[in-house]
């Protein structure tokens, strides 16, 4: 998820008390593993908040580690020698924080979803499968992205009919303007099954693939009705 404040993304640790859910907030980050503005929550398995992670900047490692500089740390597991709880306060130069997070994945999440590639968009898909997060606005960019040649064929398929056509046969305006048209329709037609997909909750795959097969039928159509009758 991304918002003005940068991205949040969701992480899971084992502990001694049990499985902890992790939601980190970066600001900014970069594919080499820079990041900057850096927040980590993490809560225990009844949902309450146990320490909370405040770092100016650091670097993922090749091993998915987090090197975190100027953090500062708040821990809510304490306890007094009465057993009450008790909020520890610490800063520290340098911590070390390990991660499933990639470098790859928290740059995808803090890129615009429009200008991410197809490789970043499956490494992102793949790490909100197994958080439980949704996915379907980037598994529907990502077919989108993976059937651009797919795409292509059926737009040259649109200008078979046309290009079958004779000039003598008259009419070159209207039907170069037809053809104008008719390109034009199969782009608007992509972008609404798009939004319309994501409104219904429909099946990404199935809604990227449509529009194409349906405009690459019907060009088959309107070329076999050109060749056997023209």
């Amino acid at each position: 998820k991304l918002d003005r404040a940068g991205a949040w993304l969701k992480d899971r640790r084992m502990t001694p008390e049990g499985m902890h859910s992790v939601s980190v907030n970066v600001a900014t980050a970069s594919a080499n593993g820079e990041l900057e503005g850096v927040r980590i929550f993490e809560f225990d398995a009844d949902g309450a908040l146990v320490s909370r992670i405040e770092a100016s900047h650091g670097r993922v490692g090749k091993d998915a580690a987090w090197h975190l500089e100027q953090a500062r740390i708040t821990d809510w597991s304490a306890r007094t020698a009465d057993g009450l709880p008790a909020v520890t306060d610490e800063k520290r130069a340098r911590l070390t924080w390990p991660s499933s997070l990639s470098a790859g994945v928290v740059a995808a999440a803090v890129m615009p979803l429009s200008t991410m590639s197809t490789i970043d968009l499956f490494r992102y898909i793949r790490h909100l499968d197994e958080n439980g997060q949704s996915s379907q606005r980037h598994e529907l960019q990502f077919w989108k992205r993976a059937l651009y040649p797919f795409a292509c064929l059926v737009m040259l398929s649109l200008a078979l009919p046309f290009a079958y056509m004779h000039a003598r046969a008259g009419g070159v305006s209207l039907k170069v303007f037809g053809g104008i048209m008719l390109g034009i329709s199969f782009v608007l037609l992509n972008n609404v099954a798009g939004h319309i997909g994501l409104l219904s909750n429909w099946t990404p795959w199935l809604v990227a693939c449509v529009p194409s097969a349906l405009y690459l039928l019907l060009a088959m159509v309107a070329f076999s009705w050109l060749v056997r009758y023209h």
